[in-house]
Parts: C-alpha cells; sequence; structure tokens
C-alpha cells in the first residue's frame, strides 16, 4: 500500500493514501513534532525538537509495532523547518541554528555547525549543495556530504524574517513575514 506519513503533537501514523485507513501508529512523540516527515525509500524521518522524539520509522505496514522506529535521535533535533534527506544524508537544524549531517538510516551524526540564526525554513538539497535559510535572511550553502564544507554564504536582497523556501525551476521562492520574491533565474 502507498503510505503517507503525518506527523502531529504526540504521534506519528501511516495511512493508505487510497483508503485513508491509519496502518500503524508511532505514540509518545514530545516536543514540537514538525510536520513534514521526510519520505526516503521505505523509510521518513519525523523531525521534533525532543531529542528522542525525532525519529526514522519504517513504512512497510506488516512490520511489527516494536520495529516500527529504525532510530531515534540522541542529540540532534528539528526546530520548525522539516528534516531534510538527500543522498542517503539527513539534514536538521535545531531551535538554536545548530545544523546537524546525519546518516539517514543509522542516526549516527557526520558534522554540525552553528548557523548564523535558527531556520524557520526547511533546508532545501540539489545539486550537489545543502540550502540553509536563516530567518534572518541569510542563506549558507554547504556542499552535501560527510564533512562539513561551507560553499557560500549569502544575504538575501529582501527585508524581513524568512519562514519558507521553494526550489523551482533554477531558483527558490522565499517567504519572509510580508514579501514573496524569487531569487535566481
Amino acid at each position: 500500500a502507498l503510505t503517507t506519513v503525518v506527523s502531529a503533537s504526540g504521534l506519528a501514523a501511516g495511512f493508505d493514501v487510497k483508503t485513508g485507513k491509519r496502518l500503524w501508529q508511532v505514540d509518545g512523540l514530545k516536543g514540537n513534532t514538525v510536520a513534514s516527515p521526510s519520505v526516503f525509500g521505505d523509510l521518513a524521518l519525523v523531525g521534533s525538537s525532543e531529542k528522542a522524539s525525532q525519529l526514522v520509522v519504517r513504512l512497510d505496514p506488516e512490520v511489527a509495532a516494536e520495529k516500527r522506529v529504525a532510530w531515534r535521535s540522541d542529540g540532534p533535533t528539528s526546530s520548525f523547518g522539516s528534516p531534510l534527506v538527500y543522498k542517503d544524508l539527513a539534514y536538521t537544524v535545531s531551535r538554536e541554528g545548530v545544523a546537524v549531517c546525519l546518516d539517514a538510516k543509522t542516526g549516527n551524526a557526520h558534522w554540525d555547525t552553528r548557523l548564523p540564526a535558527s531556520c524557520w525554513a526547511s533546508p532545501v538539497g540539489g545539486a550537489g549543495r545543502v540550502y540553509f535559510f536563516t530567518r534572518d535572511g541569510v542563506c549558507v550553502v554547504a556542499k552535501a556530504g560527510t564533512e562539513f564544507e561551507e560553499l557560500a554564504r549569502n544575504k538575501l536582497p529582501i527585508a524581513g524574517k524568512v519562514y519558507g523556501v521553494a526550489a523551482v525551476e533554477g531558483a527558490f521562492v522565499v517567504r519572509t513575514d510580508s514579501a514573496l520574491a524569487r531569487i535566481g533565474k
């Protein structure tokens, strides 16, 4: 069955997209659970501001309840932005603005770095890079990989707090508290 994953306060659940039937549920999640899990293969990363509540779940509805959770975070958390899974690596940003790169399948941390501010927008991956848009309008571009390498740091040419970002046709659409702007081609 094709599964969609929903994360809400206190739980994450998988639903059959054709019937709406709940296939599984993981209870006991704490903190600010991030609304959009990141699906990769037969797994989904559910973000949370609470350490042990950020976790990866197995999507297969036949998996026994005690085997549903593939791993739980022992340190890294997600704040407002959803975690990103890109090229088998997971990227999260804590409320304090600490970006972390993890092995998506095991949860083992590869690196962490402090960004100039927290990110309310989810990180974006593409072209071998990860883009971290901070709430204060600075975009930190890192090379995707197991070692941190900052490729660029750019102040966005728009004012206001950055709430969200989307990649579209060679550009980014950035939503601030007062504007929507396209940056790029």
